[in-house]
C-alpha cells in the first residue's frame, strides 16, 4: 500500500499540514484524527481545527502530552514507533452516538463508523523519541592507568 503522506509527531506541539478539504463531502466539516499504533493495534483519537488555510491546505495542531483532551487536538499516545493515521469528517463536534467497543474492534482501512460521515486521507504517521543529548568532550586532559604486562 502506497500512502500518500507521512507525518512525525513528537511530544508538545506539532503543526501538520494536510489536503483534507479538497475530498471532504461536507460543506463545514470537523475533522477527527485517528492514530492506531502498528504494533500494538491500540487506537488514539483527537478532534482538531484546522489552524491556517493555505488555498488546498489546512493547517493543524496536534498535540501529544500526558492526560490529553482528545476534543482540542490533543492525543496520549502510547510508545513511540509507527502508526496508521485516519481522518474522518463529520457534520458537528459532539461525537454522539460514539461506540468504542465498535471502534476499537474495526478495520478503519474499510470501515467508517456512523458517527463519522467519510473517510477524507490516511496514511503512515511516526512518534518520534526524543532527541538525547550527547556530550562530547574536547581537548581534556586525563590520566589514564594501565594494569598489566
Amino acid at each position: 500500500m502506497v500512502y500518500n503522506n507521512v507525518i512525525r509527531l513528537s511530544s508538545g506541539a506539532n503543526t501538520e499540514r494536510f489536503t483534507l478539504a479538497e475530498k471532504a463531502t461536507l460543506t463545514t466539516p470537523y475533522y477527527y484524527f485517528v492514530f492506531v499504533n502498528d504494533n500494538t493495534g491500540e487506537k488514539f483519537m483527537c478532534y482538531n481545527t484546522y489552524t491556517t488555510l493555505e488555498t488546498e491546505l489546512q493547517s493543524f495542531t496536534i498535540t501529544v502530552q500526558a492526560n490529553a483532551a482528545w476534543y482540542s487536538g490533543q492525543v496520549v499516545l502510547s510508545k513511540y514507533g509507527f502508526y496508521h493515521y485516519y481522518v474522518y469528517e463529520k457534520s458537528s463536534v459532539d461525537p454522539v452516538g460514539f461506540d468504542y467497543t465498535t471502534f476499537i474492534a474495526a478495520n478503519l482501512s474499510t470501515y467508517v463508523p456512523t458517527y463519522f460521515t467519510t473517510l477524507v486521507e490516511y496514511g503512515k504517521m511516526e512518534f518520534v523519541a526524543p532527541t538525547q543529548t550527547v556530550n562530547t568532550y574536547v581537548n581534556v586532559t586525563t590520566s589514564v592507568k594501565a594494569y598489566g604486562d
